[in-house]
């Protein structure tokens, strides 16, 4: 893999797949603000309309939900899987995150 670009403009650049790989390698270093950089740039693309595949959309929305889970903002990762079963409503993995985030399962 390429070496990581440092400001943020540079992300941009990225291809919405390596900034996946990047933000998923960065939490696997717990190198949570470089992830976190990833992952706002890729849900600035889904929120532009700049990814237009359902299921790319899902995966990093679904993906953002657990990174707000991870980092106790409980209420932003449900906001994330809430707008996932915008687009699938009947997405069983959200649905079980938002239970599980509201108190209704354990």
């Amino acid at each position: 893999m390429s070496p990581k670009k440092s400001s943020k403009e540079d992300y941009k650049s990225y291809t919405s797949d390596e900034l996946f790989n990047y933000f998923t390698e960065a939490l696997f270093e717990h190198n949570i603000d470089f992830a976190e950089k990833c992952i706002e740039e890729l849900i600035r693309r889904v929120d532009q309309n700049e990814i237009s595949s359902e299921d790319e959309k899902i995966k990093y929305l679904k993906a953002m939900g657990l990174f707000q889970e991870m980092i106790n903002n409980d209420e932003k990762a449900r906001e994330y899987f809430l707008r996932v079963l915008d687009i699938k409503p009947d997405d069983e993995e959200s649905i079980t995150h938002i239970n599980r985030l509201s108190g209704l399962e354990t």
